[in-house]
């Protein structure tokens, strides 16, 4: 059986040992008929010529007979084999439809392979039964059977069933000893297996026309399995998306574990972190008052250093780090205009304006409002007043 077949054995209603066996019946049980095929005949005409000949050979309705039909166009042999529904339940065999298949015990014999007529032999222990075989041909065109009784020895029957085939048209080939194996893939030709080594293949094309329950069981049966296999396909398919799932959620869930471990590590380093950006904050701070503290200073120093002798500082104020209001003294206005272009020449101070300028008794006062820009670093401007 084969791993196919073990699967789709879960969508069983109900456990059933045999249900992908396939059942060989001894083929004394049946009684055959050989037609030859007419030229031009169809396959699928066969079976309509099936059922004239079993017409033609028995009064009984068709359908209290288990019947089949296998053909070989090839050689143009159509071999047509029945049973009587109650003579199969005298002999121990019912329930039929249980098996994966059912076919006579001659369809496992194949003479496909010789060029010449031969007899091959099926010894069951409650039978015997002889095909006789065209050169060549897969189909039997006769069959010979005899049940053994108790005690009995198959040579003596042999003679009589083979004596019935006309013995001198063939050649006798092998005697196979039943049990015969098969297997059932799901899908392809079925195999049958002689002593654990030589494998008969039954053409797929015999598959249903061989068996000897109806056409509409076969296609029911077709259909259920078609069915089980998408079912079984179906279940790996959900299977696989649960198993993906599974791994997802996995993933989800390592992953809130990883935020929380280094949301843990934020919020154990957030004190130390608040304190050092506390202490950075205060420290520029400092360093912003200390730097504005002596930008009047340094601004001073500018001034005085470019400022002519004739002009003199009376008062400084800085009213804000950047802006410096000078009041002062000088001979004339023109010496305070020239004074003011050579600080505002110097690049270090954004905007000088002249403010209550005005000239007395000799000499002008005014104001200078200004507004400081970059100045040098204190070490570099007082290397330069020195």
């Amino acid at each position: 059986m084969s791993e196919s077949a073990k699967q789709i054995q879960v969508f069983a209603q109900e456990e059933n040992p045999i249900r992908e066996q396939v059942l060989l019946l001894p083929g004394y049980l049946f009684f055959t008929e050989m037609v030859e095929i007419p030229d031009g005949m169809q396959e699928d005409e066969l079976e309509p010529l099936a059922e004239l000949t079993l017409e033609g050979l028995t009064p009984f309705d068709l359908d209290q007979l288990h019947w089949g039909y296998a053909w070989d166009m090839g050689s143009g042999v159509l071999f047509v084999f029945a049973v009587y529904k109650e003579r199969l339940r005298q002999e121990g065999y019912s329930n039929l439809d249980d098996y994966r298949q059912v076919y006579p015990d001659f369809l496992a014999l194949d003479s496909s392979n010789q060029d010449h007529p031969q007899i091959l032999i099926i010894e069951h222990p409650g039978s015997v039964t002889a095909a006789a075989f065209p050169k060549g041909s897969r189909i039997p065109v006769a069959i010979s059977g005899l049940p053994l009784e108790e005690d009995e020895v198959p040579e003596i029957v042999l003679d009589e069933i083979i004596n019935e085939l006309d013995e001198s048209q063939f050649d006798l080939g092998e005697t196979i000893v039943a049990p015969i194996q098969s297997e059932v893939p799901y899908e392809g030709p079925i195999q049958f297996i002689h002593n654990q080594e030589t494998k008969v293949i039954l053409p797929d094309s015999l598959k249903w026309s061989a068996d000897l329950r109806t056409t509409d069981f076969g296609k029911k049966m077709e259909g259920n399995r078609r069915r089980d296999k998408l079912l079984w396909k179906a279940m790996l398919v959900a299977a696989g998306i649960t198993a993906l799932l599974l791994v997802l959620e996995g993933l989800r869930i390592g992953g809130n574990i990883f935020l929380h471990f280094q949301e843990q590590t934020i919020e154990a380093q957030t004190p130390p972190v608040t304190q050092i950006q506390s202490r950075n904050t205060l420290v520029s701070r400092l360093e912003e008052r200390a730097t504005a503290n002596l930008r009047p200073f340094q601004a001073l120093r500018l001034l005085n250093q470019n400022r002519p002798p004739t002009i003199y500082f009376t008062s400084a104020e800085a009213s804000i780090p950047n802006r410096v209001v000078i009041d002062g003294v000088a001979r004339t206005a023109n010496e305070v205009n020239s004074y003011t272009k050579l600080i505002e020449g110097s690049g270090y101070f954004e905007s000088v304006r002249i403010r209550n300028q005005r000239s007395q008794s000799g000499q002008t006062t005014f104001t200078l409002d200004i507004i400081v820009g970059d100045l040098p670093a204190a070490g570099t401007e007082v290397s330069q007043v020195d």
